[in-house]
């Protein structure tokens, strides 16, 4: 039986644990999607996004549908019309890297984020308000109670590049 070197053992303990890594990230996607399923909360009630559940891992831009003064951000604001402004918003999220556009009608659009190394999924929604030319937010994770600040980043970062695309 012929001897591994030290150099071989090492290397075949490097892609042992590699393989276990993998094969445990693999795991934990499925069970996160096992686990997670889109939201019947999500979308518009009577023209208004839904609440905010009491955890810190959502963000909602309508003041009255959270407590939790941590929940809120502010609404974005167009200057366009609201078909311009929505058609900005949707070219911002569809160019934006693990976003998915689910849904979008003309007052309303629905998208999904998806985190990379572990597949946790946040929905992010906007609601188009044609009197005052704002775009009220809300994002939620659907798994956990704390996501460090993740939905809030996320809505700055779209909240910016939806700025500069402005005129």
């Amino acid at each position: 039986m012929s001897r591994l070197s030290n150099t071989n053992k090492a290397a075949l303990t490097l892609i042992a644990i590699l393989t276990l890594c993998l094969f445990g990230i693999l795991i934990s996607r499925l069970i996160v999607t096992m686990f997670s399923p889109r939201p019947s909360q999500v979308g518009t009630d009577h023209g208004a996004i839904t609440p905010c559940p009491d955890s810190p891992n959502c963000v909602v831009s309508i003041t009255e549908m959270t407590r939790r003064p941590d929940q809120q951000l502010l609404p974005f604001v167009y200057q366009d019309d609201m078909e311009t402004a929505q058609a900005n918003l949707l070219a911002v999220l569809e160019a934006m890297p693990q976003i998915t556009v689910i849904s979008a009608s003309p007052t309303y659009i629905h998208a999904e984020s998806q985190s990379w190394l572990f597949g946790f999924v946040d929905d992010t929604e906007f609601y188009f308000d044609s009197d005052e030319k704002f775009i009220h937010v809300r994002a939620a994770s659907r798994l956990g109670y704390y996501d460090g600040e993740a939905n809030r980043k996320r809505v700055e970062a779209i909240r910016h590049a939806f700025s500069t695309s402005q005129p």
